[in-house]
């Protein structure tokens, strides 16, 4: 046994020291959230300056000037713009060093001035919902330090914000210049899960609020390993070779883990049956629980909910579940699991190129499909009936229509926050 900072590199499996950079991102982008404290020590130090100067600040003086409880600190931030100017028109060789705090302040606030100017040449969006442009604190502070005091609101959120879309956009060209054999399926594999639907198991609370355990450690470790691209432990792995003909082509050898069983596998049908149904029968519990539809008509598979059920029609169609609102609008609802983003085939890893890529084909594709159905359930429908292509990834995210529901579900609830626990 040993203390975790003793543990070196060379100790842990290069497929984890290759995600770990991938861990360190957010969650809703594909990470864990572990922050690399190291990058934001800038953003801290400045924050916290903008708000000790903001706080100490009185009013104005007889002369115009800032009034503060602290003049030491208003002293520091001139003296530190000052020496900016003044090393700005001298050479490396005549430039005096000065008090340490000054020059740390000075220091810090030009490293974000760079990396946010950088940022904005780069066109890089804000990740963080607060921080609607990264280049808005420039704006109040003309990139001035003398200015510090006109920072925004939660000045290190603003800073943060910089380093944070700085790091998810160093990590997706790292991914796309790397050369490993496994670079175009972990890029792949990055996308789609960037999304916070795909990365809400990393924060969720095992239990439930009826005393459920909804996330074992066997879970954790299994979605963590897929998540990042990292081969499960041999206790969580199944046989070697399946026997469905493609291992026997592939020479019987194990395929990366994840890839084949949920991609390319003929004889794992079964599995992703049971993966659907358990789907449906929560998205069945959801709508119980949240309130907002008439009782009794929430169903599972209907089987006579299509009129064309006589014959040999095969545009006839089986809902995975319909249910009624109290409007007296009817909904019907089919689940789809988009399960291939892995797969060798031309609609896997090569095909998939932005996040939701495969929920949105998905849609489209049960669209299409229902189309006939649609029409024929309309004329029996007097207050309307709308088709929800339930759209999922296996990696997590959902399709806009099953977002959109989802969002209606929530406000039949009544801000009942329960429902959130599906």
């Amino acid at each position: 046994a040993m203390y975790l900072h003793m543990v070196t590199d060379a100790d842990l499996p290069q497929e984890f020291l290759r995600s770990y950079d991938q861990v360190q991102i957010g969650s809703s982008f594909g990470g864990h959230g572990l922050r690399d404290w190291a990058r934001h020590s800038d953003a801290a130090f400045v924050g916290q300056w903008a708000l000790a100067i903001q706080s100490a600040k009185i009013g104005c003086g007889p002369e115009g000037t800032p009034d503060t409880w602290f003049p030491i600190l208003e002293d520091v931030v001139q003296q530190a713009n000052d020496l900016g100017i003044v090393l700005g028109a001298l050479p490396p060789a005549d430039q005096t060093p000065c008090d340490s705090i000054v020059v740390d302040l000075l220091e810090a606030w030009n490293r974000c001035v760079e990396a946010t100017r950088r940022a904005v040449e780069l066109g890089l969006p804000s990740h963080h919902r607060d921080v609607v442009a990264l280049g808005d604190w420039l704006v109040h502070t003309k990139g001035q330090l003398c200015n510090i005091g006109d920072m925004p609101d939660q000045a290190q959120r603003e800073l943060s914000a910089t380093v944070i879309s700085q790091q998810i956009f160093d990590f997706g060209q790292q991914l796309t210049a790397c050369r490993h054999w496994d670079a175009l399926k972990r890029r792949a594999n990055w996308l789609a899960e960037c999304s916070r639907a795909a990365g809400r198991w990393t924060q969720v609370v095992p239990w439930d609020r009826m005393g459920y355990l909804n996330l074992t450690n066997t879970s954790y470790i299994i979605a963590f390993a897929r998540r990042y691209r990292m081969e499960r432990p041999d206790r969580f792995r199944g046989p070697d070779a399946c026997r469905c003909g493609f291992c026997a082509r592939a020479g019987g050898v194990r395929r990366f883990d994840g890839d084949h069983d949920e991609s390319d596998c003929m004889k794992r049908g079964w599995n992703k049956t049971l993966v659907h149904h358990t789907i449906v029968d929560a998205l069945v519990r959801m709508l119980k629980h949240c309130g907002g539809f008439v009782e009794g008509s929430i169903k599972s598979e209907y089987k006579y909910w299509d009129p064309a059920r006589v014959g040999t029609d095969g545009t006839r169609r089986v809902p995975d579940v319909t249910c009624t609102d109290k409007q007296g609008k009817e909904y019907v609802i089919d689940a789809r699991i988009f399960w291939n983003a892995m797969s060798e085939s031309s609609n896997g890893f090569m095909a998939y190129t932005d996040t939701g890529v495969g929920a949105v084909r998905g849609e489209a594709e049960k669209r299409r499909s229902w189309d006939a159905a649609m029409l024929r359930r309309a004329e029996a429908a007097p207050a309307g009936v709308e088709f929800i292509p339930f759209s999922l990834e296996a990696s997590g995210v959902w399709g806009p229509a099953a977002r959109r529901f989802f969002a209606k579900c929530l406000y039949l609830a009544d801000d009942d926050r329960d429902i959130d626990v599906y």
